[in-house]
């Protein structure tokens, strides 16, 4: 009895979305989706070789839909989209320099998903470079030389 009143209120709630100019799949996006806090955890690996329990992924794919706009469908199947979606993440949000595709238990992917992540800024001051004791001494010399044939 319960299933046939949850599945009438997804109908009900899917045909409200019609007035919206979506697909499907992105209203099915909004159904049975986990809600995720900060204290939302997964217990194993999700996407690229990972354990992929079905509603860590679901979880994930919700997480992305609202993270980063991934338009997926909420199924808790790591497919190919999920892996690529969470790649695009790992690159734009978490900057990773090469994203795997995999979100793991506490890593800063998960971090970076559930907001207790902050990607650090790598520092790009140009350091002086630093010559050795004979390049400068050369250099001296030729200056020298070169004062020399002026006068």
């Amino acid at each position: 009895m319960f299933e046939l009143l949850l599945k009438q209120c997804n109908d009900e709630i899917l045909a409200l979305f019609e007035n919206f100019k979506t697909t499907r799949a992105e209203r099915l996006i909004y159904l049975n989706q986990p809600i995720a806090t900060n204290n939302s955890k997964i217990s194993a690996s999700v996407e690229h070789k990972g354990i992929n329990h079905p509603e860590d992924v679901k979880l994930i794919q919700n997480l992305l839909n609202t993270k980063n706009n991934s338009k997926l469908v909420v199924d808790g199947i790591a497919g190919a989209k999920t892996k690529n979606a969470i790649a695009i993440f790992q690159r734009d949000i978490v900057k990773m320099p090469q994203p795997d595709g995999r979100v793991d238990v506490n890593m800063n992917t998960w971090k970076a998903l559930i907001g207790q992540y902050t990607p650090q800024t790598i520092q790009t001051t140009p350091q002086p470079i630093q010559q050795s004791k004979e390049t400068s001494k050369a250099k001296e010399k030729g200056l020298w030389e070169s004062i020399k044939e002026k006068a």
